[in-house]
């Protein structure tokens, strides 16, 4: 998870602050002085007070906030062991229910795997088929983390709720996405290694616009579904994208 695995060094509007892109080795070395469970505590003080504030909900390192057609989520991702943490900011429609999910997700559980948006928080611009990696060192001195707490909203209070705001015109939004290009929608990029992968991209695009109305672009994503669903364990998809075409 924490790999600094792909760079991204655009400039920005946003606040540099206190993280940083790549992790010491230290990190990677077992167990930390300040763990998980240490830093909810500083989580919860500082941070959680703040965004329940403006209507969130929550505590430890997961809050969301419920908005009439989609779920907005914020949710910390860290070693068990500690060290470091990073914040990954979701977004989940309502009424989309997936082939292979029983129920829809109810809004406290939504994670990174079944989240349709992901913009992970960072003062960076964030750009096609790269990553935006941004990771908090934790630190002993408790005064130390409460800084990097405060860092942490300090972010998300603009460039977080930047992201947010986009989807208030959400379909305006996902217009931008395209068949063509699809899996290159920056906010799609986890998708290609967690999650429901590109049959799940593709799958809520054809979903989105069955809901939302726009039938020539639900029936653009079936069509794309059904050619690239040629897995066994996609049949119940595959099923889904004809019998809207057929209908």
């Amino acid at each position: 998870m924490f790999r600094n695995l792909f760079k991204n060094r655009a400039s920005t509007k946003y606040p540099i602050g206190l993280g940083m892109t790549e992790l010491p080795k230290s990190i990677y070395k077992g167990k930390q002085p300040i763990t998980s469970k240490d830093f909810k505590v500083y989580v919860n003080d500082h941070f959680a007070t703040k965004i329940k504030e403006i209507g969130f909900k929550g505590r430890d390192f997961n809050y969301y906030r419920e908005q009439e057609d989609y779920i907005e989520c914020v949710n910390f991702w860290t070693y068990k062991v500690g060290g470091a943490i990073q914040v990954d900011l979701m977004i989940k429609f309502k009424g989309i229910k997936y082939p292979d999910e029983e129920n829809e997700i109810k809004p406290r559980f939504v994670k990174q795997e079944n989240a349709e948006f992901i913009r992970r928080l960072s003062p960076h611009k964030i750009s096609n088929n790269s990553i935006n990696v941004w990771f908090w060192i934790f630190n002993e001195n408790p005064k130390k983390n409460i800084e990097i707490v405060n860092d942490i909203w300090k972010l998300f209070e603009s460039c977080g709720m930047d992201f947010f705001n986009e989807f208030k015109n959400h379909q305006e939004y996902v217009r931008k996405v395209e068949t063509k290009d699809y899996m290159n929608f920056a906010d799609f990029y986890t998708k290609r290694i967690s999650g429901k992968f590109e049959i799940g991209v593709v799958y809520f695009l054809f979903r989105y616009w069955e809901k939302y109305g726009d039938n020539s672009k639900a029936t653009e994503f079936a069509k794309k579904g059904i050619e690239i669903a040629k897995e066994k364990e996609y049949l119940e998809y595959k099923t889904e994208f004809k019998k809207h075409i057929n209908t």
